[in-house]
């Protein structure tokens, strides 16, 4: 059968796919605003595309629980690293498995913390002040803790000035004779005692009376010995000095002249001393509420240092055995324990915690080396840093720690150098005790006697002496050395910036120079 070849069927065109843009209610590429940049190219509806390298490796570090990252300036220049990818890395690495097994120092290590903001953080962290009551022989010293209110007047009774004769009216006088408790005293021995309740003085009237004894009612002046002169039982002045006695109604203390009843004569917060004490004792107290002196447990570290003698080489001489303790005593607190332990990890960690105190101070240790444990033991110990290291020279491994427990009891670390120690002592812990007694901390301004150079980022502490308001700074002031504070006034400090001479700079008492 002849026929035609079967024709192929007609191809269709490709079917075109239709794109998001062309649906209905969205507009074409390039349709928008003016100025507003082309959507970029669609993506595939069924299979998304990749994330980018940079955001793939962002979430493959968040998958890994990798902790946040530490802030730049929280840590010390010379502690940073660049980042590593090693496992078992110790170097700062935050994302090796092992960067948190280092050294457990290594938690207690941060930035230090600038001079203001570090006193202030030293006052925040004192607990507030407790009161106890002491009998006036032991308050010596000691911070009133209520102000002292006199119950009575002061004197309480009128008493004569002066040794002589209490008068009454125009002279001359006669002679009284007031026996007081002992009626077998001779006649030349008549007056009034200190002790004695005399009777009222008439016009024309006198009668012998002894400094601090009670003035008779009625009388006018105490004529002074010196100026009167006695002719039997008859009484005149003499000269100008008795008739300015007799006119000027003088030696008289009047009753409540010094203070009246209810009288605040001394506030909260000041030192006792002794003419303190006595005016307590002259109203009537027999104690007194003054402020609970915290109670401090002194370490003492290193394995060079030896407690007597002379040193041999390779040793030190103990200076902090008699220095620390006077000077926390000064400052408001007490020593009630010392420990003297070498450079040993275990043995320090169990003098933070071997005594019921309120405080620990210790010395020696706060730095970053291998003999160094102090860090070691309080990380250990599960402390926190209240200031890591202080923004100063010398003294800028001083520290304060808190460690945990109901108490949250204070670790004070002092360096070991003895300059820096007593300087950090005086940077931290006089601002702490102050407020933890509850006392003000004291300062002045002085005048430069030279320039005094700044240190970059740091501030400078410098023992200084104070003549005429001017101060210079002392010499010998190397961190291990005593020579220079000892013959200090007062402790300078100088900003970064420094100060020009003749400029105002702040100075900070020594707390054993009172």
């Amino acid at each position: 059968m002849t026929g035609r070849a079967a024709r192929p069927a007609p191809r269709r065109a490709p079917r075109r796919k239709e794109h998001r843009h062309e649906r209905p209610g969205r507009p074409a590429p390039g349709a928008g605003r003016l100025g507003r940049p082309r959507a970029r190219r669609a993506r595939h509806r069924r299979r998304p595309a990749r994330p980018r390298p940079r955001a793939r490796r962002r979430r493959r570090g968040r998958a890994r629980g990798g902790p946040a990252r530490r802030p730049r300036d929280d840590v010390p220049r010379g502690l940073r690293r660049r980042p590593r990818c090693g496992r078992g890395c110790r170097s700062g690495c935050r994302r090796g498995r092992r960067a948190g097994a280092g050294t457990p120092a290594r938690r207690l290590v941060s930035r230090p913390v600038a001079w203001g903001e570090a006193r202030a953080l030293a006052r925040s962290a004192a607990p507030a002040p407790s009161t106890e009551r002491v009998p006036l022989a032991e308050a010596l010293g000691r911070v009133l803790a209520e102000p002292l209110v006199t119950a009575i007047p002061l004197p309480h009774f009128a008493s004569a000035a002066m040794d002589g004769w209490a008068v009454c009216g125009a002279p001359p006088w006669r002679l009284r004779a007031d026996v007081a408790d002992d009626a077998a005293r001779p006649a030349s021995a008549a007056g009034v005692l200190a002790a004695a309740s005399p009777a009222r003085l008439e016009p024309g009237e006198a009668v012998a009376i002894v400094t601090g004894a009670p003035v008779p009612p009625g009388a006018e002046a105490v004529l002074r010995v010196e100026a009167g002169r006695v002719d039997g039982d008859i009484l005149e002045p003499i000269g100008e000095t008795g008739r300015h006695d007799v006119e000027g109604r003088r030696h008289i203390r009047p009753a409540g002249a010094e203070a009246a009843i209810g009288d605040r004569l001394l506030d909260a917060g000041v030192i006792l001393t002794p003419p303190r004490i006595a005016l307590a004792a002259a109203t009537g107290a027999d104690d007194l509420a003054v402020r609970r002196r915290p109670r401090v447990a002194l370490i003492l570290t290193g394995d060079e240092v030896v407690e007597s003698g002379v040193p041999a080489s390779g040793e030190v001489r103990d200076s902090f055995r008699v220095a620390i303790p006077a000077a926390l005593r000064a400052l408001g607190a007490e020593v009630v324990a010392i420990h003297r332990v070498g450079d040993d990890d275990s043995a320090t960690r169990v003098a933070l915690t071997a005594d019921d105190v309120d405080l620990v101070v210790t010395t020696g240790g706060t730095g970053r080396s291998s003999a160094d444990h102090v860090r070691t033991a309080l990380a250990a110990e599960g402390a926190d840093l209240v200031v890591p290291g202080l923004a100063a020279r010398p003294g800028g491994p001083t520290l304060l720690a808190r460690l945990p427990g109901a108490g949250g009891r204070l670790v004070l670390g002092l360096p070991g150098n003895p300059l820096a120690a007593l300087l950090g002592l005086v940077a931290l812990g006089a601002p702490l005790l102050s407020a933890w007694t509850g006392t003000a901390a004291a300062s002045r301004t002085v005048a430069a006697a030279r320039a005094l150079p700044g240190r970059a980022h740091s501030t400078g502490l410098v023992p200084a002496t104070v003549v005429g308001g001017a101060a210079t700074p002392a010499a010998h002031l190397g961190s291990g050395m005593l020579r220079g504070l000892a013959a200090a006034d007062v402790v300078l400090v100088v900003p970064p910036a420094g100060v020009a001479e003749g400029g105002s700079v702040e100075a900070l008492p020594l707390p054993w120079s009172g």
